[in-house]
């Protein structure tokens, strides 16, 4: 997942004199501090079908998923040979619909439209994701299952900063009882959804809150890769601002970096942000995890992120520790996954109290 980078503005600390830190905890002359401990990286394994993928493909007829395995490309037959049943429910969505095999999106609800290159989208490259991420769609509603309360028919949810769209689509389709909206800093990505995925309320997200809706509007609230990139004020203004949008019980699921995500660049390198930071960026990153709980790198360009110039927008990680002192008890911690997102993003599912 690569990351969205902007400038650093760096966040006020809490007046703590020199002194009283070092009072509450002092290190002895001569004694090195205790480094944290290891981590290693435990593989997850494939993720299968959730809720979004099984309404979905419960759609299609035999007829469709053979007409999927009678195109199978040649750069595509391993994939589906290799996958297992249920896996193959996912791919027989997003191939049959970058096949062009009509009675797929017919019988779904699915638009086989992706965004141009000069549009920003995570879903470039991706063929499997033609249609939406099914992967980040079922990740949504699990997080809502594991809560114990689903969408209601007539609920409002908000895929916050959404880029072209990748995530609500599917769940759009799936769901299509629910009102879907979309909102992303990023004008072009924004123009692409509106003008090509009816039905979903796309906007122009402001460079600060508030949103132009009233207080208690939305039942859900998602964001995948967002809080990823925020500064520590940024971060909690708008999840302040997700607070006031919420009604009381609604849910707030986001993704984002932690010690695990420190983990997966070691195994995962990113040479664009070695480039930016230098090779020893990730033990940097762990030791103000360590004593700030919060870190915040500055990794973009006067340009931006495509041409998005935000001060408040980088690469960032967090601590649970971090996030619970500063959000409870106007927030309840609901449920927490490490590395859900692709063994590197942790997933977080706060209630607004």
């Amino acid at each position: 997942m690569a990351p969205r980078l902007a400038r650093h503005r760096r966040a006020r600390r809490s007046a703590v004199p020199v002194a009283a830190e070092q009072a509450v905890s002092p290190t002895p002359a001569g004694v090195t501090p205790p480094s944290m401990p290891d981590r290693s990286l435990v593989p997850r394994p494939v993720e299968e079908p959730g809720e979004a993928t099984r309404i979905l493909f419960a759609r299609l007829t035999g007829d469709d998923v053979a007409a999927v395995e009678a195109q199978l490309r040649d750069e595509h037959r391993g994939i589906w040979e290799y996958a297992s049943e249920d896996q193959r429910q996912r791919l027989a969505l997003g191939l049959g619909l970058a096949y062009g095999i009509e009675t797929i999106a017919e019988h779904t609800g699915l638009r086989p439209v992706m965004p141009p290159n000069e549009v920003h989208s995570m879903a470039h490259g991706w063929i499997t994701d033609t249609g939406g991420s099914y992967y980040l769609a079922d990740m949504v509603f699990e997080g809502l299952a594991a809560s114990g309360d689903p969408l209601a028919a007539g609920a409002h949810a908000l895929d916050f900063s959404c880029s072209s769209g990748r995530v609500v689509r599917p769940l759009a389709a799936a769901r299509d009882d629910v009102h879907w909206h979309g909102c992303d800093p990023n004008a072009e990505a924004i123009r692409w959804a509106a003008g090509a995925v009816p039905g979903i309320d796309f906007f122009l997200t402001p460079p600060a809150p508030p949103l132009h809706f009233d207080a208690g509007h939305f039942d859900l609230i998602f964001a995948i890769s967002v809080w990823s990139h925020y500064n520590a004020v940024a971060a909690l203004r708008w999840i302040e601002e997700c607070h006031r949008l919420l009604r009381p019980g609604g849910k707030l699921l986001f993704t984002t970096h932690g010690l695990q995500a420190c983990v997966f660049f070691t195994q995962v390198p990113d040479p664009a942000i070695e480039a930016k930071l230098g090779p020893d960026w990730i033990t940097r990153t762990r030791d103000r995890l360590e004593r700030d709980g919060h870190c915040f790198w500055n990794v973009f360009g006067e340009d931006g992120d495509w041409g998005v110039v935000d001060p408040e927008w980088g690469l960032a990680f967090f601590t649970p520790e971090w996030l619970l002192e500063h959000v409870t008890p106007a927030w309840s911690l609901r449920s927490y996954r490490v590395g859900r997102a692709y063994a590197n993003q942790d997933v977080y599912l706060l209630e607004r109290r």
